[in-house]
């Protein structure tokens, strides 16, 4: 009973320090901050070391379907930290994961030759439908822990229940629509 006991403290020991804290970002916030908001497909996925082989980054390459913001060509390369080469394989929490036939929903910033993920795992969503045929983002938020600016301008812990993971699609694009709509209009004022 005591060595379960050890393994069960040791166990939720390593899972918190392996977890990562994320300021969570509403829709808002994470529209504002990307460049680019698109709608595509993984078409193939790459791991490599740098230059220096001290870190290993993913290229994904996404076939864009349909761009709700900003101007992106066709196909855009998409890097993240982490991935496999050879032996090695370097996660890090709170970094998207990308697979080949993926359909995926994607907040993005610009840096470099490459596209980045806004807000990590927060800007990356994938697609899903259920047996109708209805879509839905989806969004893994496992070993995440989020916290929120209150209104004395301080963090505090987020509930699970108060962090959706599961959109319906075209609710979600409708309110992103409008967000992006009030930004054209204000811009203009100026």
């Amino acid at each position: 009973m005591i060595r379960f006991l050890s393994f069960l403290v040791l166990f939720a020991a390593s899972s918190y320090l392996y977890g990562s804290t994320f300021v969570y970002m509403e829709l808002g916030d994470i529209t504002e901050r990307s460049e680019a908001i698109v709608r595509g497909t993984v078409k193939d996925t790459e791991s490599r070391y740098n230059d220096e082989r001290t870190k290993i980054f993913t290229y994904s390459m996404i076939d864009v379907k349909e761009t709700l913001k900003g101007k992106v060509p066709p196909v855009i390369k998409v890097r993240t930290f982490g991935g496999r080469v050879e032996d090695v394989n370097m996660k890090v929490p709170g970094m998207p994961e990308f697979r080949k036939g993926e359909e995926v929903f994607l907040f993005l910033r610009k840096n470099e030759d490459f596209w980045h993920v806004t807000g990590m795992i927060q800007g990356k969503y994938t697609v899903d439908k259920d047996e109708n045929g209805k879509e839905y983002l989806k969004n893994d938020y496992k070993g995440i822990i989020f916290k929120k600016v209150n209104a004395d301008n301080k963090l505090e812990d987020m509930k699970p229940e108060d962090i959706p993971a599961k959109y319906d699609y075209a609710d979600f694009v409708s309110r992103l629509k409008e967000i992006l709509q009030k930004k054209v209009k204000t811009d203009t004022k100026k």
